[in-house]
């Protein structure tokens, strides 16, 4: 019986390296991690980031107004009460018909 941490390996090839000779896991975290961090931040990343705020500030304040005003911003000025029955019922109006 075999022990169970044992495993057949017998007809299987070892499997390539995931790293080349010459490198370890933090060589190559190194390597890549250096790409991001040594890079300048350019005036173009600040420009896209604050037009980016801005429109998410003016998003905040939009819908703000929307939640303190109602649809009425929207140029919706009709008062519930004035819609036809059918319409403010949600279309269930039983029609009966004419004598």
């Amino acid at each position: 019986m075999a022990s169970e941490g044992s495993h057949n390996t017998v007809g299987v090839a070892d499997p390539d390296p995931i790293i080349g000779p010459g490198h370890t896991f933090e060589t190559v975290t190194d390597k890549i991690s250096a790409i991001v961090l040594t890079r300048p931040i350019t005036p173009g990343w600040v420009f896209g980031l604050l037009i980016s705020f801005g429109a998410l500030m003016l998003l905040n304040m939009v819908v703000t107004l929307l939640m303190i005003k109602g649809v009425g911003i929207w140029g919706i000025k009709i008062p519930p009460g004035a819609l036809p029955s059918s319409i403010s019922s949600g279309g269930l109006v039983s029609v009966t018909p004419a004598p």
